[in-house]
């Protein structure tokens, strides 16, 4: 895989239920942008299978990274320990319980190569 130009960084604490639907929906975006891409888990010490599914996810996907915090540090932990491993020159962040709009996502990805600000 070519250096990834687009990094997704997810901070995930006890999201079992929803982890692998909103990163199947991450990664079918970012596959549409066709465009090397990453995306960086972090799991922050969770309590339930969170870790276990990631862990799945990251053998099964070699653009999804997994980094496991342990123990719970909180979000700004989370979301330092992210940037902090970010190669790409497009970091997009959200969080792992999906509480950014899916279609914001959408939008940021579709825009990304001409900003508006």
């Amino acid at each position: 895989m070519s250096a990834a130009r687009i990094l997704r960084r997810h901070p995930f604490y006890n999201e079992a239920a929803n982890a692998a639907a909103l990163l199947e929906e991450v990664n079918a975006t970012l596959i549409s942008l066709a465009e090397p891409y990453e995306v960086l888990m972090v799991d922050d010490g969770s309590a339930d299978q969170c870790a276990e599914i990631l862990t799945g996810i990251a053998a099964a996907q070699p653009q999804c990274k997994l980094i496991r915090l342990w123990p719970n540090g909180g979000q700004a932990a989370a979301l330092y320990r992210g940037l902090i491993a970010a190669t790409a020159p497009v970091i997009i962040t959200m969080d792992g319980d999906g509480q950014i709009a899916r279609a914001t996502f959408r939008g940021c990805c579709r825009d990304w190569r001409t900003p508006t600000w």
